[in-house]
Formats: structure tokens, C-alpha cells, sequence
């Protein structure tokens, strides 16, 4: 599902709101004028009812044969076409209209209870407005005067004002949204600015700084807060990254002069077992020097004080010196080494960086491969400034979801944690070094289940 954003949901939270604050200002609008505009329609019909109930009465008192002309050119001010018909209570037409509609039995009771019944009909497509009167004398009912009248004149105005209070809340709701967008613009253009900024700040580069606006508000508060933030992460991450060097330093050396004195030690000693533990500790304090020189490199890399020292070097001639250095250890763990090399490549290049990698990653591969397994390495050039060297194994490999993380620093997935020793740093220091070089690494599933690397780097 789409993420809303802020200003997004304010300006769609200001068109509900709005919409239905104007929607019902409009509906009371209509309401109000519609039952206006019925409201005379029945004074009209009302006045004109009384004129013919008086009428009426007055032939009536008379004893002698009604003379009903009279009554029937009564009309009603302001309204044209009124039909009438006047019935005794069990619908005999006494006169008027005779094709009018009789009252249905449950206005007839409303009726009896000397009550006037009033509505809208819908004859021929034509809206009426129908009202039954009570007649009678001494508050008992002895007929109905049905009065009925067009409002089409009525209906036609309210529809033109329907139709003006449509247009009116569409317009407003759009004019409405239009602004509170230009006001949240304008309010969040800052903070725009100020993503645009921390998006670009990293670890290579937490020297830069938001751009507060002048105005005093709480943007600029924020900025100001954030900017704060910054500059105390900045002094923390300098310091330790200054303490990882220094560190790194410091360990190197007196780490050279132990395993100097331990291997001149080890040379004088005849007792086997004191000889087997010599070789465990120089073999952990081998491991410690590497892990040593490891964080060194990470922090010259983090501090961008690495330096590459370029020259046009062979690249298939760096992977073959490689490939025969890590020959002897991949026959001790027998598994097989598998060369091709599409042809000479050169690339501009450190020699001793791009010597590591390689390094590295065959290591990697001989190390997580199964006994018996193999080690496939294949360099070719894949366009005519991009070299691409492939190394994969026929080892467990690495699960899907571990393979994002593979190249974080001092991160060993379960299988490694169980098979190896390492540090969790060599794929991490590799990546680095060839993003240096203006490359790019990634890791995908050998075809026999395996890891499969790729490298590419550019030739210059």
C-alpha cells in the first residue's frame, strides 16, 4: 500500500473536512429554500381554500340548489392551473374535478381529526402539490376539499440552484485544496531542503551541515537541534575512528616482536607437545595481526586517507600468482582449482590492493567449499572498459536472506560462525577497495549450489 505523505494527508484531511463543512452549509441552503418555496406555494393554496370553504358554507346555509360556478372560478394568487374537487367523506364528488385522487383511508382518519394532509405527487412526469383540507362546521368533518396545484416552476428554480451550489462547492473545494497545497509547499520547502541535505550525509561525509531558514520558527529550531546532533556524532565518530588507528598502530608492533620471539623460541624446543602448543598460539597470534592490519586498512579507508597506488598491471596475470599461492592450501583441504582466463587483460590499478582482493575472495571460496569440492575462477573482459573476474565454489553457499548482509563489517552468518575463524571483515574490506578502484561486487547461488561472486572493475 502507497505511503501518504504529510503534505498529502493535509491536504486531503482540509478536503474532507472542508468538503463536508460546505457540503452541508449547501445542503441546508437548498433545504431551507426548497421548503420555502413550499411554504408559499400552501399560503397561496391556503388562502385559496379558505375563499372557496367560505363560498361553499354560504351556498350551503342557503336552502336552495347550490350554484357551484362561482366557486369554481376561484383562483389562487400567484399560482396557475389549480384543480379542485370537493367530496362528502365517502368520496362523492359534490363538485370540481371529478378524475382528482380520492383520499386514501389513512388521510381519511388524519382528516377526521380535523387535520389538513399535504404532498407531492408525481402525475405524467409532472411534480403537483397536493393538499386535502377538512371541511366542516362545529369541529365535525363532513367533506374534503382537495386543492392541487404544478410547482414544476418550483422544482425547475431549485434544480438551477442545485446546480449553482454544486458548482459553488466544487469550486470552492478545489480552490481550497489548491491553497492549502501552495501554503504546505511553501511551510515544508525547508524541510525538503533539509532531507535533500541529510540524505547526503554518511560517514565519508559528516562534515555537512543542514541550511536553516532566517525566519525564527520550528523548522529552523529542528534544523538547528539536528545540526547540534551532527556535531557531536561528528567529534565521536572522528574520536573513534582516531582510537582504531592509534590502536591498530600501537598493536602492530609490539605483535611483530612477540611472533618474532616465539618463532625463535619454537626453534629451540625438542619437546613435541610444548611445540604443538607453540604452533596454536603463533597460529592465533597470526590470526591477531591480520585482524590487526584489517581494522588498520578500515580506518584509513574510513578516514579516506587510503591511498591508491595506480599502475597498469596484468589482472590475469595477478589472479594466476594468486590462484598459485592458495594451490597448496586447496590441495590440503582437496579441492580443485579451475582456471580460465578469456585472454591478456591490463587495468589501472593498485597492484597490492587488487592482489588482497583476489586473495581475499579466494580464500573465502576455498575456505566455505566442501572436501573434494571445487574452485572455479574465470576473468574476461564483458565490454571494452570492463573487466569481470567470476570465482564460486561448490560449498553450502548463502541463504538468500543473508546475502545483503554478507559484506556488513564483523558479519559471519550462522554457517561461517561454525566452519570458520574468521573475523567477518575480508569481504567488507574487499567490497571497499574495489568501489575505490571504480568497481562494483556482487554475490549470487552457483548453479551447483554454491557462492558465486562477481567482481567488475573498470580497465581505467
Amino acid at each position: 500500500m502507497m505511503q501518504m505523505t504529510i503534505k498529502s494527508k493535509i491536504v486531503t484531511a482540509n478536503l474532507i473536512i472542508f468538503g463536508i463543512l460546505i457540503s452541508g452549509l449547501a445542503y441546508f441552503v437548498y433545504s431551507r429554500t426548497a421548503q420555502a418555496e413550499l411554504d408559499a406555494v400552501d399560503l397561496r393554496l391556503e388562502a385559496c381554500a379558505a375563499k372557496i370553504i367560505t363560498e361553499f358554507e354560504d351556498e350551503w346555509e342557503e336552502e336552495k340548489e347550490p350554484e357551484w360556478d362561482d366557486i369554481l372560478l376561484i383562483s389562487a394568487e400567484g399560482l396557475t392551473d389549480v384543480s379542485m374537487a370537493m367530496r362528502t367523506l365517502d368520496g362523492r364528488l359534490v363538485f370540481g374535478v371529478d378524475s382528482l385522487q380520492l383520499p386514501s383511508n389513512e388521510q381519511l382518519r388524519v382528516i377526521r381529526n380535523n387535520k389538513t394532509v399535504v404532498e407531492i405527487v408525481n402525475i405524467g412526469g409532472l411534480s403537483l402539490r397536493r393538499v386535502v383540507y377538512p371541511v366542516g362546521d362545529d369541529g365535525e368533518v363532513e367533506f374534503t376539499l382537495t386543492l392541487i396545484t404544478s410547482i414544476g416552476d418550483s422544482v425547475a428554480r431549485l434544480n438551477r440552484l442545485a446546480l449553482v451550489l454544486f458548482g459553488s462547492v466544487l469550486m470552492s473545494l478545489i480552490v481550497a485544496s489548491a491553497a492549502v497545497l501552495l501554503v504546505t509547499r511553501a511551510a515544508f520547502r525547508p524541510l525538503s531542503a533539509m532531507v535533500e541535505t541529510a540524505e547526503q550525509i554518511s560517514a565519508d561525509q559528516l562534515g555537512k551541515r543542514l541550511r536553516l531558514s532566517s525566519q525564527a520558527d520550528e523548522v529552523a529550531r529542528l534544523g538547528k537541534t539536528l545540526n547540534e546532533m551532527m556535531d557531536r556524532i561528528e567529534v565521536a565518530f572522528k574520536s573513534q575512528r582516531q582510537f582504531v588507528t592509534d590502536a591498530s598502530h600501537e598493536l602492530r608492533t609490539p605483535l611483530t616482536v612477540i611472533i618474532a620471539e616465539l618463532e625463535f623460541i619454537q626453534g629451540g624446543l625438542t619437546n613435541d607437545t610444548l611445540k604443538a602448543n607453540m604452533s596454536t598460539a603463533l597460529g592465533e597470534l597470526d590470526r591477531l595481526n591480520l585482524l590487526v592490519d584489517q581494522l588498520l586498512t578500515l580506518a584509513r579507508l574510513d578516514a579516506g586517507r587510503l591511498v591508491l597506488d595506480r599502475s597498469l598491471i596484468r589482472f590475469d596475470e595477478t589472479v594466476i600468482d594468486c590462484v598459485q599461492l592458495l594451490k597448496h592450501e586447496a590441495q590440503r583441504r582437496k579441492i580443485g582449482m579451475q582456471v580460465n582466463i578469456d585472454g591478456a587483460v591490463e587495468i589501472d590499478a593498485d597492484p597490492i590492493k587488487i592482489k588482497s582482493i583476489v586473495l581475499n575472495l579466494l580464500d573465502n571460496a576455498i575456505s566455505y567449499n566442501r572436501s573434494g569440492g571445487t574452485v572455479s575462477v574465470h576473468l574476461r573482459e564483458i565490454e571494452p572498459q570492463l573487466v569481470q573476474l567470476t570465482i564460486s565454489d561448490t560449498g553450502p553457499g548463502i541463504p538468500a536472506k543473508e546475502r545483503s548482509r554478507v559484506f556488513d563489517r564483523f558479519y559471519r552468518g550462522a554457517k561461517s560462525r561454525a566452519e570458520s575463524d574468521g573475523s567477518g571483515l575480508g569481504l567488507a574490506i574487499a567490497k571497499e577497495l574495489i568501489e575505490l578502484h571504480g568497481g562494483h561486487i556482487e554475490i549470487d547461488e552457483n548453479q551447483d549450489g554454491g557462492a558465486l561472486l562477481r567482481v567488475v572493475v573498470p580497465v581505467k
